[in-house]
């Protein structure tokens, strides 16, 4: 039995010491030691004082913002009050009124109180600069791309940047290097346009009010078109072919170049048809139809990106009708069968009747051409093999006939 009551003394003291051992040191009065270690402001010359930071050597359980008083000439008013750590709360406060010391008490029944204090800050945000943004100009030109933007204000801005500007549109503009070159003028470089068009400029900066706080001004984008000789263009046809077919040759190749980028002009009534890129640097061939008339067709090249020297020539084209034939020859003195038997001297004249229905000849003896193009033509017998021969006249470059005679 006495075992079993030591055992038990010796419980019981074990029990107290643990009791003493995990209890807040206290004062004589039985109060909990608390001790306010540290107090600090947020805020700065620049920015009003917000906030408090409360620290304390431990937790105080209930602590409000009512065991907490402020005092000091700064007009500060206590707010919400919270834990936001081991011993550490935060006390809001708004109404400060200007810079100075305040004077921060805490008093919480059952601990000990405490007071520190701290310098907190007020600040008025001054009233903007007033600048009128008053003009905005752009260099560049139909033959020169934009490179640099000319911002014009009614005042020097301090330390105005490319980073207080934005660009805005779908030229590709893209800022780069801020320069002022006298008052209230700034240039701003620009890089990267791809295309013509409006570019909005917005200002924005800390302290400064703009009026207006953007302008939008046109932008050019240009690229040096490629020179291209138009060195020969060449129609085929012949008297007794008409012409269907063009040939354009240039110094070189031209990327995506196409029927569309060929103009015809004059009088035959020749309409350009499909283009075809032949073997060779820059030898095209134009198919061509609807010729009405001989004459002269005009070709003229023109394409975005290709400067043409020269940008158009000309070039014969031939009709041909063998169907209308309106030609007949005259003898002035053989017929057919004289001719035949004629004589290794002498000569044979032909001319065309209705002579006055045409404005040009062209003679053709087997083939070859004559010298002459009036309306009549005289054969030098004695020159002539013996043996059958073909005489043609064409009119116009479109009528023609043909006969067929024999020298024994």
């Amino acid at each position: 039995m006495k075992i079993k009551n030591k055992l038990m003394i010796i419980v019981i003291l074990t029990i107290i010491a643990i009791g003493f051992v995990g209890c807040p040191e206290t004062d004589r009065n039985g109060d909990i030691s608390a001790t306010f270690t540290g107090l600090t402001a947020n805020g700065s010359s620049t920015e009003t004082t917000t906030k408090l930071t409360l620290t304390f050597d431990r937790d105080i359980d209930g602590l409000e913002a009512v065991d907490i008083t402020l005092s000091g000439s700064t007009g500060a008013t206590k707010g919400a009050l919270n834990r936001t750590g081991t011993g550490v709360y935060e006390l809001t406060v708004t109404g400060i009124t200007s810079s100075g010391q305040l004077t921060v008490t805490v008093s919480k029944s059952g601990y000990v109180s405490g007071s520190l204090s701290v310098n907190v800050y007020y600040y008025v945000t001054p009233e903007p600069t007033q600048v009128a943004f008053s003009n905005l100009t752009a260099d560049g030109s139909s033959t020169e791309t934009t490179t640099k933007l000319t911002l014009t204000f009614d005042k020097d801005i301090a330390n105005f940047a490319a980073t207080d500007i934005t660009l805005s549109g779908s030229t590709g503009a893209t800022k780069g290097a801020l320069s002022r070159t006298g008052t209230g003028v700034y240039e701003l470089t620009v890089t990267g346009i791809t295309t013509n068009g409006q570019v909005g400029v917005a200002v924005s900066k800390s302290g400064f009010a703009f009026t207006p706080t953007n302008q939008s001004v046109e932008v050019f984008y240009y690229v040096a078109p490629i020179e291209v000789a138009f060195s020969e263009l060449t129609a085929d046809g012949s008297v007794t072919e008409t012409t269907t077919k063009l040939t354009l040759i240039f110094d070189k190749d031209i990327a995506n170049f196409a029927a569309t980028d060929i103009t015809l002009s004059g009088s035959t009534g020749a309409t350009k048809g499909s283009l075809t890129k032949q073997d060779g640097t820059g030898m095209y061939e134009l198919t061509i139809s609807g010729i009405t008339t001989s004459g002269e067709v005009e070709v003229t090249v023109s394409k975005s990106g290709f400067n043409f020297t020269p940008t158009s020539q000309s070039v014969d084209v031939i009709a041909i009708f063998s169907s209308n034939i309106f030609i007949n020859f005259i003898s002035p003195s053989q017929d057919l069968g004289e001719i035949a038997q004629q004589e290794e001297s002498g000569s044979l004249t032909f001319s065309v009747d209705n002579a006055g229905h045409y404005s040009a000849f062209q003679w053709l003896l087997n083939g070859d051409e004559m010298s002459e193009t009036a309306s009549s033509i005289t054969l030098d017998v004695s020159a002539l093999a013996k043996g059958p021969h073909r005489l043609v006249v064409i009119a116009d470059a479109i009528y023609s006939q043909e006969i067929t005679f024999r020298i024994n």
